[in-house]
């Protein structure tokens, strides 16, 4: 591979993250842009952070209504289909107006929701509560068969350790955007009122319908966390004076997931998954194609094994800018012996080509009985995506 310079990154203005061993939530960036090399003896300094976060988390399911009475302030016309319009409470802009928060059952935030663009009858245009008694966007028939074909991943993956907190976790969904035909599933403790985990599901096309299953993770930082967003919105100075803004979830995959924020007439846009501001507009979005579908587990599939190692820091080393050769994913064997030999492996993708750069430790597995496998990197808790789609937008390093 070419040798690469090394381009500077800013220090993230994020400071409330939740753990993550591979960088500091002062620098988080480095994992979405190119920052300079961090070093792993930085990650005690981050358990502030988790606290923090956990505690936005839950004060968040205990107060949906100081967010529903502004739910909708900005001018409805301004909100794209799957967006999402807030006013922040005035306080925001001082301390810190959550107090710690007795867990509560969790009840889905109204901020979820957005009655700015109505349903085109579309499955996937609205949001929907599979364990509320609210009303479920989807027409019945499918809101029915989504939910059961979400059980059936859910308890497939619930008998094993790592994800025995999804056992009776409490789900709902929300539109991934306009063209998806998906849906985010997010999983809630109701005891502890915290989120444990989450799953993109995408509707097949055809005639024979069905769902397919895309990435899923765990931790209580899921994907499109409202939280982690506002936080990062907050941190970076982007909420104006009257404390307007309007979002919208974009997903084109793994690492193309974005709120498209508006904050008076200016874009910008934040990762999914850790919140950071991307430098990135329209053009450098519509270079992120959709990949090719990658085939779901089977009907009847059980998970044959999980593995899931230590973290580590990816940039102790920059083999990708070093001009060091990738390591082969295909077939996988190479990649899955180095993860159970407990040896580094590194994956380094560039989805909207120089803007952006991921590089990102992978540190275990999640083995289908039909032969799928799911590699899982460490982001501000774990992610498993296909090995296929990682081969498709990325490469691997030592």
């Amino acid at each position: 591979m070419p040798k690469k310079p090394a381009t500077p990154r800013k220090p993230s203005p994020n400071p409330a993250m939740p753990d993550q061993p591979v960088t500091p939530p002062e620098t988080a960036a480095a994992t979405t842009v190119r920052e300079s090399a961090v070093r792993s003896g930085t990650f005690r300094e981050k358990s502030a952070g988790l606290a923090a976060l956990r505690k936005t988390l839950r004060a968040f399911a205990a107060i949906p209504v100081v967010l529903s009475t502004a739910a909708f302030a900005v001018p409805q016309e301004a909100i794209p289909p799957g967006g999402i319009a807030l006013t922040v409470p005035a306080v925001l802009s001082g301390a810190d107006p959550f107090p710690d928060a007795a867990p509560v059952p969790a009840v889905p935030a109204a901020v979820a929701a957005s009655a700015a663009s109505p349903s085109s009858g579309k499955t996937g245009d609205a949001p929907a509560e599979l364990s509320a008694g609210r009303h479920a966007a989807v027409p019945s028939e499918q809101h029915r068969e989504l939910q059961k074909q979400l059980m059936v991943w859910i308890d497939a993956l619930a008998k094993q350790e790592a994800f025995r907190h999804w056992a009776g976790a409490e789900i709902r969904l929300d539109p991934l955007g306009p063209g998806t035909h998906g849906w985010l599933a997010t999983l809630t403790d109701p005891d502890a009122g915290e989120p444990v985990g989450y799953l993109v599901v995408y509707a097949e096309d055809g005639p024979e319908g069905g769902y397919r299953l895309g990435e899923y993770g765990l931790g209580a930082s899921p994907l499109f966390a409202e939280p982690v967003a506002l936080r990062s919105l907050r941190e970076n100075g982007l909420l104006p004076p009257s404390g307007e803004y309007a979002m919208t979830r974009v997903y084109r995959h793994p690492l193309a997931a974005a709120w498209k924020v508006r904050v008076d007439g200016s874009l910008h846009w934040l990762d999914a998954k850790t919140g950071e501001e991307l430098p990135l507009d329209e053009r450098a979005w519509a270079r992120a194609a959709p990949p090719a579908q990658i085939p779901s587990p089977a009907p009847g599939e059980t998970v044959a094994a999980v593995l899931l190692g230590e973290p580590f820091d990816p940039y102790e080393r920059l083999p990708w800018l070093t001009g060091e050769a990738p390591l082969s994913a295909e077939p996988p064997q190479t990649i899955l012996e180095r993860l159970r030999k407990g040896l580094p492996v590194r994956f380094v993708a560039e989805p909207f080509g120089d803007p952006v750069l991921y590089a990102l430790p992978v540190v275990g597995y999640v083995a289908w009985s039909g032969g799928r496998i799911d590699l899982a990197f460490d982001q501000f808790g774990f992610r498993f995506v296909p090995l296929p789609l990682l081969r498709e937008l990325g490469k691997f390093y030592q």
